[in-house]
């Protein structure tokens, strides 16, 4: 009259696939995430790299007689510049450009997350959004 249940061990394999896809949605997730944080550090250390461009362009000023020009085309006599320009690479290919004159520059650089968003800086402004004509900041 009465039958003794089995009771059964362990999982079946479909409870051990959906274990499975649920770790891999979150795997993506958390993956997504962090590239889009690391995306927004690039950003940050490119808006940086402009107050060290308006370093490097007082240096190479105050060592060239007090003038910005050729600034852009031998940047020799500052490091902060070169250093730039040999980081980021040309502004065709997402990175660095800066144009001088005696009596200024511009420098600017492109955002990693939004390749139309530039930042700039020049003689007589501080690192802002924005792109160069000649050499102000607009």
């Amino acid at each position: 009259m009465f039958q003794k249940i089995e009771s059964r061990k362990g999982f079946t394999l479909i409870e051990l696939m959906v274990v499975v896809a649920i770790i891999a949605i979150l795997a993506t997730v958390v993956l997504i995430a962090l590239n889009t944080a690391r995306d927004a550090a690039e950003d940050s250390n490119r808006k940086g790299a402009l107050s060290q461009a308006r370093s490097g362009a007082e240096v190479y000023y105050a060592t060239n007689n007090y003038t910005y020009a050729n600034l852009d085309s031998d940047p020799s006599g500052s490091d902060e510049i070169e250093k730039l320009n040999d980081g980021y690479g040309h502004a065709d290919d997402g990175g660095f450009t800066i144009t001088s004159e005696a009596g200024g520059y511009c420098a600017q650089i492109t955002m990693k997350t939004d390749d139309t968003e530039t930042w700039c800086v020049s003689e007589s402004q501080a690192p802002q959004e924005g792109s160069c004509t000649d050499i102000a900041c607009n």
